[in-house]
């Protein structure tokens, strides 16, 4: 795709949240009306009844029922955001797009928190109510947006190069829309079409004293107690549980998926962009080649851009693998402190307090420490294979590594 289509692309796709800002209204109107159908705990109780409350997007203290939801929502909003941060117009000042990045990256974020807000609602039905046609009105003009103004895209590697950086986003809207008609068919079961316990049913009291414990924890301790003999596995079914090894009664906490998902969509689009990118320019080089481009030239070129493609698809290959190994760990650790085993925490975290600082701030650290060994797994691995390409392609480095291997080193 050239520079110029893929500028029309971006500025189609950036005029989505640009033009947002009347919805803005919509918005407002959602997570006004979820305040006030929740009361204050601390602050001018007294004033209307303690109304209106602060909506809190997340329960991380709740029993997660919502939490594939909530992972499926920041993978959605983290593949949006990406989506503009990556494409950058042509001619624009450099200062210029970088505040328009953000500027709409902020504007995205706002987007998305009608999603946290009706999820995390007492009133699971409002909730439903408001969420279900939010999502389905974002869902249909982002991707009417996105079509609209792509639609001078003629051949297949475009529509492929078009399509696939939005596959995950999809998905993940489409999965909370079905979460928000879950929701009220299991409400209207319950209560019936009119009820008016529907609309007045309220679960703030039930979530006032919070039980930490979660009911699959209780099965987990009951399993332990009963002795049960070790269960046989298959060939490859034994070598799959050495990478991870699922337990019946452990679930991951909605900041741990969440965290994952984040790191997923982060590689996918990443991985997707470097391979487009060496595709298009190893085309390019293709076309310098039949215009009388020198060989001598052209051949390392193709073989450093065809070493990025296969660097990318390894260094990808090596973080998934890496990602499953983080998520084994974390559930090994965490049945550890089940246990009462806190030998692995280090010896200076003794107070509580501190491991919640530690543990609020970690997911922000797992996500940059994921983007570094990304970046340093494609540099080894692109290293890796020019050394190949150049062995392979060149007699010259054959006759030097023959003669080094000889001489001894």
């Amino acid at each position: 795709m050239s520079k110029i289509k893929a500028s029309t692309c971006f500025l189609g796709r950036l005029e989505l949240p640009v033009k947002a800002n009347p919805y803005a209204l919509f918005q407002g109107i959602i997570i006004t009306v979820l305040a006030f159908l929740r009361k204050r705990t601390s602050f001018k109780k007294d004033v209307w009844g303690g109304r209106p409350g602060l909506v809190v997007p997340i329960d991380f203290l709740g029993i997660d029922n919502d939490r594939l939801a909530i992972m499926c929502v920041f993978g959605a909003a983290t593949g949006s955001i990406f989506n503009l941060i990556t494409v950058r117009d042509v001619g624009q000042n450099v200062w210029g797009t970088a505040f328009l990045s953000i500027g709409t990256a902020l504007e995205v974020a706002f987007l998305y928190y009608p999603y946290f807000g009706c999820l995390a609602s007492y009133h699971r039905i409002i909730g439903a109510l408001m969420g279900l046609p939010y999502a389905v009105v974002y869902f249909s003009i982002s991707m009417t947006a996105d079509l609209q103004k792509c639609n001078d895209i003629t051949t297949w590697n475009e529509y492929v190069e078009k399509i696939l950086p939005k596959i995950p986003t999809m998905l993940c809207q489409l999965f909370i829309m079905g979460k928000f008609i879950l929701v009220l068919y299991k409400e209207i079961k319950e209560y019936g079409i009119f009820g008016m316990q529907l609309f007045s049913h309220d679960d703030e009291h039930v979530h006032e004293h919070v039980k930490l414990i979660r009911p699959w924890l209780s099965d987990h301790v009951k399993d332990l107690i009963k002795s049960k003999p070790a269960r046989q596995y298959s060939g490859i079914e034994f070598y799959l549980r050495k990478i991870y090894n699922p337990e019946k009664n452990f679930k991951f906490s909605t900041q741990t998926v969440s965290v994952v998902m984040i790191c997923c969509i982060l590689l996918y689009n990443i991985s997707i962009e470097l391979v487009f990118t060496s595709s298009y320019l190893l085309d390019q080089v293709r076309k310098a080649t039949d215009k009388g481009l020198a060989d001598n030239v052209a051949d390392p070129l193709r073989g450093v851009l065809g070493s990025m493609i296969a660097a990318t698809i390894l260094a990808a290959i090596f973080c998934m693998v890496s990602l499953v190994r983080f998520m084994e760990n974390h559930k090994n650790c965490m049945l550890r402190m089940f246990k009462g085993d806190k030998s692995f925490i280090p010896k200076k975290i003794s107070a509580s307090q501190f491991m919640i600082g530690k543990g609020l701030r970690y997911s922000s650290y797992q996500i940059g420490y994921f983007l570094w060994g990304y970046i340093l797994l494609f540099l080894l691995f692109l290293v890796i294979c020019v050394v190949l390409y150049a062995f392979i392609s060149y007699k010259i480095v054959q006759d030097y590594v023959v003669k080094f291997i000889k001489g001894g080193g």
